[in-house]
């Protein structure tokens, strides 16, 4: 289970945890240390590896630079992640991997299945008694 915090009406809403899993992050104050400029991803992307959580492997990704942003499309998306967290790009999966960059989460945002399913729970006045 999984947990999304509603500030303005003071709630935690709890579900899958699959459900909560952010799929695309939205990074601002890149660090690019790859071979070509990052713009050449352009809009189709560049797969990499990208570590989220310092407790995690490092996971398949996809860098694309499109509509004036970074962003990494997690393949498998990752939980427990927010705005302000570090997000480090590798060349590769396995340990002494080349280190790519990284940036800094602006944006974290869930598929958009979730994100519905979530809007229409926090539309609700009560999600459930405990």
């Amino acid at each position: 289970m999984s947990s999304h915090l509603d500030a303005v009406r003071g709630r935690v809403i709890v579900g899958p945890r699959e459900a909560l899993a952010a799929r695309r992050l939205v990074l601002r104050n890149v660090n690019w240390l790859g071979d070509l400029p990052l713009e050449a991803a352009g809009a189709e992307g560049l797969e990499i590896y990208a570590r989220v959580r310092s407790t995690r492997a490092p996971q398949r990704a996809e860098i694309r630079h499109k509509d004036g942003e970074i962003q990494v499309s997690l393949l498998d998306g990752e939980t427990g992640v927010a705005p302000g967290q570090a997000c480090v790009f590798y060349a590769g999966e396995g340990e002494g991997a080349r280190v790519l960059g990284g940036g800094w989460i602006a944006r974290a945002e869930r598929n958009a299945e979730a994100e519905q399913a979530l809007r229409r729970l926090m539309a609700t006045e009560t999600v459930a008694a405990a």
